[in-house]
């Protein structure tokens, strides 16, 4: 049980959700986090990271499901993370602790697990079970919750998919994963952001990412509804969006001080009857 005074908490991107196709600057919104960073990377998004100091990056594929590694492989350096044995070593020799945890992607991931629980059971060409499905959602479940235990920071990245609805045909996007836990990864969030890449007029790319979402994309910053609010669409860049909260965060608190001023003042004047 947690216990806390809301008047002192201050509002906290720990936990962050990106989705979108590949190319829509996912892992380049991970390189803007609080560094060092360590990603577990399950493609070659890994790439886009490369010459950024403070970043490590440990790869897991696979080039053969009938014979499956990466999870495995994975889980034994998740299990160092766990144990607190991963420290990032600076060029002047000076290890720290990684203040961000990515996992990048967990799409792909769960696809690993997937395979590797198939495998397990000697049925990589069958339909999954249902006891095949809980163990994918359990351990995703529990990668999520030891990378916010260990971190400062979590960021998760996934494909995006659609799914229509069957009785008003409207088309719903969410984060792509085996199993239900894409339907409950939302929810462990502070933020889930939908990236998104456009071209300019000269030709350029512009990378944008949607904070305000609707029904059909469930975006959203878990940010006091009395802070100035966001705009739909933001910079992908977790410095840029933290600055934003926090100069709103400030000028809240200002505007609350000078009122109780204010208040203070007029009832020392006598123009207000202090209740007793």
């Amino acid at each position: 049980m947690i216990e806390l005074n809301m008047a002192q908490e201050k509002p906290a991107l720990k936990k962050i959700l990106l989705i979108g196709p590949e190319g829509s600057g996912k892992t380049h919104f991970i390189s803007t986090m609080p560094k060092p960073v360590y990603v577990f990377s399950f493609d070659k998004g890994y790439q886009t990271l490369v010459g950024i100091p403070g970043i490590q990056a440990g790869v897991f594929m696979d080039e053969n499901r009938y014979r499956p590694q990466a999870y495995a492989q994975f889980k034994l350096k998740f299990d160092e993370l766990k144990l607190g044995k991963m420290l990032y070593t600076w060029p002047d020799g000076k290890q720290e602790p990684y203040q961000t945890i990515a996992v990048d992607s967990i799409t792909a991931l769960s696809k690993f697990l997937y395979d590797h629980e198939q495998s397990v059971n000697n049925t990589i060409d069958k339909q999954g079970g249902f006891g095949v499905w809980g163990n994918v959602k359990s351990k995703l479940s529990d990668v999520v919750t030891q990378s916010v235990l260990r971190a400062e920071y979590a960021v998760f990245t996934a494909q995006i998919e659609s799914e229509k609805d069957e009785l008003t045909g409207e088309i719903f996007f969410k984060p792509s994963c085996e199993g239900s836990f894409r339907n409950e990864m939302g929810q462990w969030m502070d933020a889930v952001f939908f990236m998104q890449v456009d071209k300019k007029v000269t030709g350029e790319k512009d990378y944008k990412m949607l904070t305000v979402g609707d029904r059909r994309q469930k975006a959203k910053v878990r940010i006091p509804s009395h802070l100035q609010q966001l705009n739909p669409v933001e910079i992908p860049d977790f410095g840029e969006l933290t600055k934003k909260i926090t100069q709103s965060v400030a000028a809240y608190g200002n505007s609350a001080q000078a009122i109780q001023t204010n208040q203070m003042k007029e009832e020392r004047d006598g123009k207000v009857t202090s209740k007793p």
